[in-house]
């Protein structure tokens, strides 16, 4: 008997969302699932690069309506423990002209996950619980909601996947996992207007505290802190202490964001980062986004990668299709392609650790006037 769908997508976030769409305007029979009900919220800086709306224009996916002027970002503001403090701008050469936003994330993810339902059914709160696999090839998945069987499965949920445990494929490698903290402050003067902080402290990257104003909602600001779980390892404090502990000891933050300027609780998520060539496909499925592992390994982005993850994903599965081969084998040409257009981690990671030793050796600029 057919399976009533092609594919069945595990996780409606970014790149379930993105990866929905690609697949349903093109005709495919597609099942989107999530564990929550949306909107939801999500632990991240609410930042969205400029590369990563690069990716969604190439999927021909449109930006939230509440994109307005206000919320773009021009620059950023860089730093490296009060040794160096650096600017750029987005709009001018050789970085311009270039535009990204900040949106809570919620919002974002919500908009990206109503427009791919226009071309896909949705089940939410579904967790779940065994995959179904004939001949040692997954064909489907079993949760709380039901059973349904389909040509292939992709898991798109997240850096602890359940379908990359079940597959045997999940990773969570200290030496390549990040953990991240951020909360909501209301009345932070800023060093500059729609310009992103990121303040770094560490040699061991990521590990920065940023400071991503969302002029937007009510001048508030997101303020984390990013830093790789081995580096916290060697910290004698928690991930939360040392949030306040690093605003404490950074003259550029000291005096900006006190716990009385707190509007949320702070909250925390894990973040794979991109590592030596691991596998993402099986018999039968695949992985993108976060549950594959692509957060960049500088600035712990990953809205960029799991975008580009589904376009490579989506050429891939229409191919297996035609050919009406699902086995890891004709899936490989997506593992393949994906890591030629990643940037090459080692090299990333080298030449990140180099710059910072070498900046870190540099003498302080002075830092550029707060604005109000």
């Amino acid at each position: 008997m057919k399976p009533h769908y092609d594919c069945i997508i595990v996780g409606a976030g970014p790149a379930g969302s993105c990866l929905a769409t690609l697949l349903g305007r093109s005709g495919f029979r597609i099942l989107l699932l999530d564990k929550t009900r949306f909107p939801r919220e999500k632990t991240c800086g609410d930042g969205v690069s400029c590369d990563a709306v690069k990716q969604l224009q190439r999927a021909r996916i449109r930006l939230p309506a509440m994109v307005a002027e206000q919320s773009h970002y021009h620059g950023a503001v860089l730093s490296y423990d009060n040794r160096w403090q650096s600017r750029f701008c987005l709009a001018n050469p050789p970085f311009g002209p270039r535009i990204g936003y900040v949106i809570k994330r919620h919002r974002f993810d919500n908009h990206l996950l109503e427009q791919a339902s226009q071309h896909c059914d949705v089940i939410d709160e579904f967790s779940v619980v065994d995959l179904i696999r004939t001949d040692n090839q997954v064909c489907g998945i079993i949760g709380n909601k039901g059973r349904y069987e389909a040509r292939l499965v992709i898991g798109a949920d997240g850096a602890n996947s359940r379908i990359a445990k079940s597959t045997g494929l999940l990773q969570l490698d200290p030496n390549y996992t990040a953990v991240a903290v951020r909360g909501y402050f209301s009345d932070v003067p800023l060093i500059r207007q729609h310009y992103l902080e990121l303040h770094f402290f560490n040699l061991q990257q990521p590990s920065y505290c940023w400071v991503f104003p969302n002029h937007a909602d009510q001048s508030t600001a997101n303020v984390g802190l990013i830093i790789p779980q081995r580096a916290l390892a060697q910290q004698a404090h928690s991930l939360k202490a040392l949030f306040w502990q690093q605003l404490a000891a950074d003259p550029r933050l000291q005096n900006r964001i006190k716990i009385t300027q707190q509007q949320s609780t702070l909250t925390g998520s894990v973040l794979p980062l991109i590592s030596q060539r691991r596998q993402l496909v099986f018999d039968g499925g695949l992985l993108v986004g976060d549950a594959a592992g692509l957060v960049d390994t500088t600035f712990g982005e990953g809205l960029t990668n799991a975008f580009l993850s589904c376009r490579i994903a989506a050429s891939t599965i229409q191919s297996a299709f035609s050919k009406g081969d699902f086995s890891q084998a004709a899936l490989q040409h997506y593992q393949v392609k994906l890591y030629q257009r990643l940037r090459w981690p080692t090299l990333t990671a080298l030449t990140g650790k180099i710059l910072f030793r070498c900046f870190g050796k540099l003498t302080s600029d002075q830092p550029a006037p707060m604005m109000n």
